[in-house]
């Protein structure tokens, strides 16, 4: 059975992050991971702005790729492809396939934005957007809504994605890590601050702090590194010995495949 209208639809996809202050990601540019919808996924249709009318529920199902494909001192980014849905209970079944974007970052707070062109059962394709809003610390899980009019009509198709990818979330290592993030404190600082990064399993780690306008200042650590939590300190110097000024700094953090960044304010 054809979804009538196709009106309404919900995705929660699931993406988890380790640390409060980290904003972290499952792999480095050209690295493509499968990602697979919970149980909780969901396809709805229905009023979701002040209209009466009912929402109408269904189960989704499937499948799609995430491939890092960049970042800034601010945000990560993401191509979404192969989206490879299908909605089927009792009285519906429908097939969804499409590709998008996913951005996760912030300045202030934590934020993430999924956008995608999906195609129904072989009908035009329909632009859905969840919109810039706050969320995204389940990295490496995603989960998130996107929609056709992001509530801002009666009538509106909403999809919930809740996915992650089982590979990523699956790793465990000594003392239960399992995703690397990093933690400063203090921040804002003074004088000199500590970085605490954890890393799941022995990697090849680079740890890099960049200025606001992507400006590399202070190279802190480049090569092994063992399992566990390491505490790493920057005492606001640039790697010539001069002091930084005040302002926004960001600590760029390479494990293995994986990349993070935290926001760091130095005050005089």
């Amino acid at each position: 059975m054809r979804i009538p209208g196709f009106a309404s639809i919900v995705v929660t996809g699931c993406i988890a992050l380790a640390g409060p202050s980290a904003l972290a990601q499952t792999a480095s540019s050209g690295d493509v991971f499968t990602y697979k919808l919970e149980k909780t996924a969901r396809f709805e249709t229905g009023c979701f702005a002040m209209c009466d009318c009912a929402i109408v529920t269904h189960p989704i199902q499937g499948t799609f790729t995430l491939q890092h494909t960049g970042f800034d001192p601010l945000y990560d980014y993401y191509a979404v492809t192969d989206v490879r849905w299908v909605v089927s209970d009792a009285t519906t079944y429908a097939t969804i396939h499409g590709s998008g974007t996913y951005k996760r970052g912030g300045e202030f707070a934590l934020t993430h934005q999924l956008t995608l062109d999906l195609t129904v059962d072989g009908e035009a394709p329909q632009h859905f957007d969840s919109g810039m809003i706050v969320g995204g610390s389940e990295w490496p899980r995603i989960v998130i809504d996107v929609s056709m009019h992001q509530n801002s009509a009666c009538v509106d198709t909403l999809i919930h994605v809740d996915a992650t990818d089982p590979i990523a979330t699956g790793i465990s290592s000594t003392g239960g890590l399992q995703a690397p993030w990093v933690k400063v404190a203090p921040n804002p600082f003074r004088g000199a601050t500590e970085f605490s990064l954890a890393v799941p399993r022995a990697s090849e780690v680079k740890v890099v702090v960049y200025d606001a306008s992507g400006r590399a200042v202070r190279h802190l650590r480049s090569g092994w590194m063992a399992s566990g939590v390491h505490p790493l300190v920057w005492d606001g110097r640039r790697d010539s010995g001069s002091s930084c000024a005040s302002g926004v700094y960001f600590v760029s953090a390479r494990v293995g495949t994986e990349h993070l960044t935290s926001r760091i304010v130095k005050v005089d």
